[in-house]
């Protein structure tokens, strides 16, 4: 059901977790806690895509279409990211667009789609443009207004989801560059540190 070569680990891993929460959560079941092991262990056990906002979708009957929604929806989201960040920095809008284009098409995009199947790299790999984005845009913000607020709580919420849900070791990867990108714009605009906070506690 895989239209690429998948990767062993993440198909018996990623995959199968997802699969397998799915059924447990639309039987009516808690399936976040494995009383078969131990006193009782925390699921899922490894990756799993059961986070993301598609994981209602995640069903017996449309894995494919699913998967396939997934990869469509992080690229975009991913390109037009980078699309705002480069306008966000006063980039003229055809380069701009050049440069989303650009990240769609990178090797770092379409190796862990095309070529080796991998949901949680892309997962990452598409989800930091925007955490850049909000992080930069947070940089407007001076006082908990609406606009703060909803900055934040979006920057809290898919930070979490990427902890949760990524690679736990690419996830690291992009830790140290998000904080030092972040802490240089903390230097420049001191205010924006309550929100950076706020948004690291929810996450």
């Amino acid at each position: 059901y895989i239209w690429v070569y998948p990767d062993s680990e993440d198909l018996h891993s990623t995959l199968f977790s997802t699969f397998a929460f799915s059924e447990a959560f639309r039987s009516g079941t808690y399936p976040f806690w494995n009383t078969l092991l131990g006193f009782g262990t925390p699921l899922p056990l490894s990756n799993s895509l059961y986070p993301h906002p598609l994981f209602i979708f995640f069903n017996p009957d449309s894995l494919h279409t699913m998967l396939g929604l997934f990869v469509w929806v992080q690229t975009f989201v991913g390109t037009l990211s980078i699309y705002l960040i480069c306008r966000k920095l006063g980039v003229a809008q055809i380069p701009a667009t050049i440069g989303g284009v650009t990240f769609s098409l990178c090797s770092a995009s379409t190796y862990p789609i095309f070529i080796k199947f991998i949901p949680v790299y892309v997962l990452s790999w598409t989800l930091i443009p925007l955490i850049l984005l909000l992080i930069l845009y947070l940089v407007d913000e001076s006082c908990w207004t609406m606009s703060a607020i909803f900055k934040t709580v979006a920057l809290g919420g898919i930070t979490g989801v990427l902890i949760v849900t990524g690679h736990i070791g690419s996830v690291w990867g992009f830790a140290f560059p998000i904080m030092l990108f972040a802490a240089i714009l903390v230097i420049r605009k001191p205010a924006m540190l309550q929100f950076l906070i706020v948004a690291g506690a929810l996450s």
